[in-house]
């Protein structure tokens, strides 16, 4: 319909463009835990903590890549006609500037 106002002719009619993702970051939430432990490669690595996850579910294994939370969201701007989440939300303890 866009492309014929134009006089564009169209070949085929593909929903180009509706399955847009955007990654948006921010850094304006920042603060320090106490008594906190990160994730480090020796406790991924670490056999009793890959026995502990394998067998109750437990441990630093359980945070995935460093996301702390997620959640899947409609937003008001959703197409109503969909059946999922328009929206992603990560909560990681980490930055682009992290290493």
């Amino acid at each position: 319909e866009h492309l014929r106002k134009f006089g564009i002719p169209v070949v085929a009619d593909l929903p180009v463009g509706d399955n847009l993702q955007d990654h948006v970051g921010t850094a304006s939430l920042n603060f320090e835990a106490k008594d906190a432990e990160p994730l480090l490669l020796r406790q991924v690595t670490n056999p009793f903590n890959l026995r502990e996850f394998v067998k109750n579910g437990t441990g630093p294994l359980t945070s995935f890549s460093g996301i702390e939370g997620m959640a899947y969201v409609n937003s008001k701007y959703q197409n109503p006609k969909l059946d999922w989440p328009d929206l992603e939300i990560h909560l990681a303890s980490g930055s682009p500037a992290s290493d």
